[in-house]
């Protein structure tokens, strides 16, 4: 019955030019707001902790932080973990030397070589890494170039072992303290395009898979994150060069990564530790929780399986903000005369409402679906929508009748809300 009323109401005032006309105008003042907002933003975030955190969230983070079974284990078969510890040139080549007779479809030392050490031992390595086939080398980019929109490449990798050997750039895409959501398939560079370690490696277990992701030319790709070091096989350097068993089965026509991934006396050093959505402590974090070799996997599995996430573009995701802040406008702006008593009652639970139905239908899409929906912008402006409306009724307009072409039908609120 009273829903019956409202619909009445509503479209009866639908009707009026005057009505969506305060409708968009409200709407306009929203994006202002959030965009004032948004440089507060900015502003407070090097300062406030908390305020941090959450400039640093994104909704979908739930669905990897917590809506995903930690029982069940997504396992990754085809890339194999090797931790190196703190790097030793000698274990590395020896461990190297050793993959050769198991026959693997690539291998990725996520460990960089910038210096020459011991003559004997760096000679040894480069003979090794010379006869390895299907080998990648980890090298940096330098400063970004905000001129020439470039990176002036930083070569880690020194020539003396990366000469003729395929390389790849370890950076992420991220800021410092934030989580590694975006994975950057190319660099340009003041010499060449770089490739990223990932995508190198990738290209030679699988060069048409990679060659795909090559061609979408986007500036960045969501990692569709698998999971952490549970999902992959792990082996200690120490392990797999004592073994006295045929490991044939374990690494042929697999994909190793050597990397450090803890387990020694640098493991509470957080080095090459990088924070992820799948960080328990989704607004607050406060340790790193996965190491950059375990990241660099997840990158290569989503590549190999292209299980790729799916960006709704910007002006999609936009023209449902924008909807979804006129129609929250436009609801509030009807004046339910039998109803006056309870009206603020009812718009604080619609909008309510409005958060739980959005946020849900993000995590919803994305976790059924794998399609990522921003609508960040109109959930805000669903949650201000009230206060805005206040503001322009009782102050802003009474203000702007004398220079405007509209006229104030009637005050939606018979008494200023804002204190």
């Amino acid at each position: 019955m009273i829903l019956t009323k409202i619909y009445r109401h509503w479209s009866a005032l639908s009707g009026k030019t005057k009505y969506f006309t305060h409708v968009m105008l409200i709407t306009v003042l929203i994006f202002l707001f959030l965009y004032i907002i948004s440089l507060l933003q900015i502003n407070v975030k090097a300062i406030n902790p908390l305020t941090r955190s959450l400039v640093d969230y994104e909704i979908t983070d739930v669905v990897f932080a917590k809506f995903r079974d930690k029982s069940i284990v997504d396992f990754e078969e085809d890339i194999v973990i090797v931790n190196t510890g703190k790097p030793d040139r000698k274990l590395i080549t020896d461990a190297v030397a050793k993959l050769n007779l198991y026959k693997p479809k690539a291998i990725g030392i996520d460990v960089l070589f910038k210096d020459l050490k011991d003559p004997k031992t760096d000679a040894r390595m480069q003979d090794v890494f010379r006869s390895t086939p299907g080998l990648v080398l980890a090298t940096v980019l330098g400063k970004y170039n905000e001129e020439t929109n470039e990176f002036e490449y930083t070569d880690e990798c020194n020539p003396y072992f990366c000469d003729s050997i395929p390389t790849g750039y370890i950076n992420f895409v991220a800021k410092p303290e934030t989580s590694i959501r975006l994975f950057s398939v190319s660099e340009p560079t003041d010499d060449v395009p770089q490739i990223a370690f990932a995508a190198r490696v990738s290209q030679i277990a699988d060069p048409s898979k990679a060659e795909k992701l090559l061609k979408k030319k986007r500036e960045s790709l969501r990692i569709n994150y698998k999971g952490g070091s549970e999902s992959f096989v792990h082996y200690e350097i120490d392990q797999l060069i004592e073994s006295k068993q045929d490991l044939t089965a374990v690494f042929k026509d697999k994909i190793v990564l050597f990397g450090y991934t803890g387990s020694d006396e640098w493991s509470q050093s957080m080095r090459d530790k990088f924070y992820t959505p799948l960080n328990d402590k989704v607004t607050t974090k406060s340790l790193p929780d996965m190491y950059g070799v375990l990241i660099h996997a997840n990158i290569i599995s989503m590549i190999m399986h292209e299980d790729y996430i799916i960006e709704m573009p910007d002006w999609v995701n936009m023209l449902l903000s924008i909807l979804i802040i006129m129609l929250s406008v436009a609801i509030i702006r009807m004046d339910f005369v039998s109803y006056k008593r309870v009206y603020w009652i009812f718009i604080k639970l619609l909008q309510v409402l409005v958060f739980i139905f959005l946020f849900s239908l993000v995590v919803g899409v994305f976790y059924f679906f794998n399609v990522r929906l921003n609508l960040i912008i109109g959930i805000f402006g669903a949650l201000i929508a009230w206060d805005v409306t206040d503001f322009y009724e009782n102050v802003l307009l009474p203000k702007m009748k004398s220079y405007l072409p509209i006229k104030q039908e009637e005050q939606i609120f018979k008494e200023p809300q804002i204190t």
